[in-house]
């Protein structure tokens, strides 16, 4: 340690000293500027210093480390204290109710400020001055972490199927201002508590799943539902010993009305617990044929105590991404395979979609739909023709040919694929582009919808439309395939003006505006499309109003009716998440 830091060190221990002789003094509003004498201000600023320069302070037990907020509040307040009873009371209550938004009151210091207000309530140990002072910055250390995590989520978010980080950027912006700037004027303004619901989304998503948490706790504290033996395939009519097994699960997850359970009915798998058994398939993605199978068992099997934790897990993804969405949207659930166009609440437009395969995992993320490109040409990725295209030339050099491809030199050329030595070839530093022309059969189909991204994904039509019929549609290599583009252009471009004749290419514009009215061309139109798809030119689109697209992994969620929907974790991703939501916080400031 050298001199300096030594004598600055040794400066707030005497200040702390000073200040255990001292009597307490009431805050003051964070507002005022007048000097006022708290004694308790020499002790906060010595500790405050201690956090700004080390990064972090223990304080009675608890490790204070809001490196960047804290200080920032303090100095503002001219070191005096920020809270009294009143404040301190509603935090308090905060805290607690910070279990129904699936977080950890041990993450907010809950115990050591229990044992401050008993030994503040009894006068125990130190002075009032050191103890308030204390308090004071544990509640305001609580205050910073529960208000972030609301408003942010606990853990820092990734965009790969990595397990995110217990900690998060407490100096990231809020609406473009510093939160340390947002902090202070609500605590100014004294209403803590409203303060933290305000900062939960507010997304109906949200407040969902936070009612279907409670209700999971409920059930699993009263032992949650009974588990049902393996057996043969349970089909209408038949007669087993495991129906009222089945009949008592079916009620307690509200898929069923109880029965008495009495007469010949009672083993018979009847026509009701068909009807509720397809209900509870549909609420878990599976094919609602009401027959109870391997997977409707093993969804039948999964634990109260289990689904309380998927809601808790899911609740840190929309506190991550479900924020600031008060204009139209587009949503792609990763595990649910379908997208969403959302505006005010309400669906505009759904389709199922086909989603990354395990070894190629779709990220979540967050980005802007900024244009669309109708018949777009397909690039084919670096890993395509490192696995396909360069082994097929190798073997077949007619693999290019056979598949539309050409090749498509640095000045924009085609060039001849015999003058390509293909046994030398590398994808790594192929000095070509290797292109499919917009047609039947491109790998993008008849419209590509552009999010610009750091992952390369975007959303788009496929000719494979096979698969769209399948109950499990992860079977891309990272970008979203929809079942419905077109129906999603429609929705975006309906009343967009239509390009400038200068801005398109003359055999596109001239099919477009064939034979239409004035009235017909001013703006796009389902037909406007359908005409531009027909020319097989490429157009680009771009949107006059971008919009949000979120890439969720949700595998729970309350629906518009109120029922939980549960889907399978296709990537593995909740296990991790809930391990690091679990662990203890530490602040990456």
């Amino acid at each position: 340690m050298n001199l300096q830091r030594f004598l600055r060190r040794r400066a707030r221990r005497a200040a702390e000293l000073a200040a255990l002789l001292t009597l307490a003094a009431p805050p003051v509003p964070i507002g005022a500027r007048e000097p006022a004498a708290d004694p308790a201000a020499e002790l906060l600023r010595a500790r405050v210093e201690t956090l700004r320069e080390d990064g972090r302070l223990n304080v009675r037990g608890a490790w204070l480390s809001s490196r960047h907020v804290l200080p920032v509040l303090y100095e503002a307040n001219g070191f005096r204290r920020l809270w009294d009873d009143a404040r301190a009371d509603q935090l308090a209550r905060a805290i607690d109710e910070a279990r129904s938004d699936g977080l950890d009151p041990r993450d907010y210091h809950a115990a050591v400020l229990e044992q401050l207000e008993r030994q503040t309530s009894a006068g125990e140990g130190f002075t009032p001055t050191v103890l308030l002072g204390d308090r004071d910055l544990v509640l305001t250390d609580a205050f910073v972490r529960l208000w972030s995590h609301l408003r942010f989520g606990k853990l820092e978010a990734r965009t790969d199927s990595l397990p995110p980080a217990p900690r998060w950027d407490l100096r990231r912006l809020v609406n473009g201002r510093d939160p340390a700037a947002v902090l202070h004027e609500i605590l100014d303004a004294g209403d803590v508590e409203r303060a933290l619901l305000d900062a939960r989304p507010t997304h109906a998503l949200y407040e969902g799943l936070r009612e279907a948490l409670g209700h999971c706790r409920v059930l699993a504290a009263r032992g949650g539902w009974p588990a049902l033996a393996r057996g043969p395939l349970l089909k209408p009519g038949l007669r087993d010993a495991r129906v009222p097994a089945l009949r008592r699960r079916l009620a307690l997850s509200g898929d069923a009305v109880p029965d008495s359970g009495a007469g010949e009915g009672a083993v018979t798998y009847d026509s009701v617990l068909v009807t509720a058994v397809a209900a509870l398939q549909r609420r878990h993605g599976l094919p609602d044929d009401g027959v109870v199978g391997p997977l409707t068992l093993a969804a039948l099997n999964v634990t109260a105590e289990a689904r309380t934790e998927q809601l808790r897990a899911n609740l840190e993804r929309a506190r991550q991404f479900l924020r600031d969405l008060d204009t139209p949207h587009v949503a792609v659930n990763i595990p649910d395979q379908r997208a969403e166009l959302t505006s005010g609440g309400r669906v505009l437009w759904r389709a199922r979609a086909q989603v990354g395969r395990p070894l190629r995992q779709t990220p979540s993320f967050r980005a802007r739909l900024t244009y669309l490109v109708l018949n777009p040409p397909w690039v084919v990725p670096e890993i395509i023709l490192a696995r396909e295209l360069i082994p097929g030339m190798r073997a077949d050099p007619s693999t290019l040919a056979r598949r539309r491809l050409r090749l498509i030199d640095r000045d924009g050329a085609e060039a001849d694929p015999a003058t390509v030595d293909w046994a030398a070839a590398d994808a790594s530093c192929f000095p070509y582009l290797v292109q499919q022309d917009p047609g039947p059969d491109n790998p993008l189909g008849r419209v590509k919808f552009m999010l610009p991204n750091d992952h390369q994904v975007y959303l788009h039509d496929t000719p494979n439309r096979a698969l769209f019929a399948s109950a499990s549609r992860a079977a891309s290599s990272g970008c979203i395939r929809l079942e419905d583009p077109l129906g999603l252009a429609e929705q975006l471009l309906t009343g967009q003006p239509l390009p400038a004749a200068q801005a398109v290419e003359a055999p596109v514009l001239a099919r477009l505006r064939a034979g239409a009215d004035a009235a017909a061309l001013a703006t796009w139109t389902r037909a406007a499309i359908d005409t531009v798809i027909a020319t097989g030119e490429t157009l680009t689109v771009p949107l006059t109003s971008p919009l949000p697209v979120l890439l969720l992994y949700l595998t729970a969620w309350q629906d518009e009716a109120g029922r939980v929907q549960f889907r399978a974790d296709i990537y593995g991703r909740d296990a991790p998440l809930l391990e690091m939501l679990d662990a203890r916080f530490t602040a990456a400031e």
